[in-house]
């Protein structure tokens, strides 16, 4: 039986602490279409990077102060798909779906559940035996990205994807051959995210046409999921995905 990429379709909750811009910018739902003609090559393109603690990055001006590392983890170009992480592990997946990730007594499968990050508000009762944590974003000894690249990188949350969206442009491109998506800033610069696709049993599949990249951020009434960003061939959205799929990881930090 093939594992195919499973997402969730939740409307999209607005956290608090992404303050009224963000809100009033992208309502209470983000499923966005792109028009097909704006696609662009951007292989000639330019932009200037900065780098911290040996990873390169991109200052797009925004209000958080954020930084955007220039490539996902695991790729040593901004082209590169790099590799593929289920939620919260901190090792890429080469084969995909662990059933057993997160089992208080993996040898039981009466006791499966979750025994970390599990709201009280979920409603799929996601957590082993009736466990809650009330946790609700990656803790840095689960974040992948903090993990590998050290320093104060990590990785986005929601609430950093959605201010992406609300103070950039997003438009297709391909880079160097690669197609993904671009975000331009009001101060020029910008980023690219290649379509690296998810896994099945098979290995990788859908590479160049479906880019899916996790955020920290548990979707607290479902928690089997956390909020992830895709990309399709004329549309993205901002929705809940099982824990247990691959998903690409990109780096955010602080202003230095």
């Amino acid at each position: 039986m093939k594992n195919c990429f499973l997402w969730v379709a939740i409307p999209l909750a607005i956290f608090a602490s992404c303050g009224d811009e963000l809100e009033n910018q992208n309502g209470q739902s983000k499923e966005d279409v792109i028009p097909e003609d704006i696609t662009v090559d951007c292989e000639e393109m330019s932009t200037s990077y900065g780098e911290t603690n040996g990873y390169d990055y991109v200052d797009l001006g925004l209000p958080s102060g954020n930084l955007w590392a220039t490539m996902n983890m695991g790729a040593s170009a901004i082209q590169d798909y790099g590799d593929l992480y289920e939620w919260a592990e901190l090792v890429p997946q080469e084969t995909p779906i662990d059933y057993n990730k997160y089992y208080m007594v993996p040898e039981d499968r009466s006791k499966e559940g979750y025994i970390k990050y599990v709201s009280q508000e979920d409603e799929r009762s996601s957590g082993c035996d009736g466990f809650t944590d009330d946790k609700i974003t990656l803790e840095l000894s689960d974040d992948a990205v903090h993990q590998k690249m050290k320093g104060s990188w990590r990785i986005p949350t929601k609430c950093d994807w959605l201010e992406l969206d609300a103070c950039c442009e997003l438009s297709y491109c391909t880079y160097k051959g690669v197609a993904g998506v671009k975000y331009t800033a009001k101060n020029g610069q910008w980023i690219f995210f290649p379509k690296a696709g998810t896994m099945n049993d098979d290995g990788r599949i859908l590479d160049g046409k479906q880019g899916n990249y996790w955020s920290s951020s548990l979707v607290e009434n479902y928690g089997s999921t956390a909020w992830s960003v895709s990309f399709f061939n004329d549309w993205y959205s901002i929705s809940g995905t099982f824990r247990i799929n691959c998903l690409s990881l990109r780096g955010v930090c602080p202003t230095k």
